[in-house]
């Protein structure tokens, strides 16, 4: 049997990801990502001589961060008062 290798398991918390990998595992376009790091989120860029890298730990907060996010909350963050 294998060990897995980072691109297999990429939720262990010591692996970087690159962009598409990121954008793979949120279902969303490479440009979302690069917009999703211009906004603030909490997605741990690190670059390796001209890569661009993203820790897979702050991949699964930022999942987790969006799973408890209440049905009121507008997509930009703002709550919104129940009418």
């Amino acid at each position: 049997m294998n060990s897995p290798t980072p691109s297999q398991d990429p939720g262990s918390s010591r692996y970087l990801l690159r962009i598409p990998e990121v954008a793979k595992r949120l279902r969303v376009g490479r440009t979302t990502i690069y917009a999703l790091l211009q906004q603030g989120a909490p997605l741990r860029l690190v670059h390796i001589g001209r890569a661009a890298r993203i820790e897979a730990s702050s991949v699964d907060e930022y999942i987790e961060q969006l799973a408890h996010i209440h049905p009121e909350d507008d997509q930009d963050g703002h709550v919104h008062p129940a009418a």
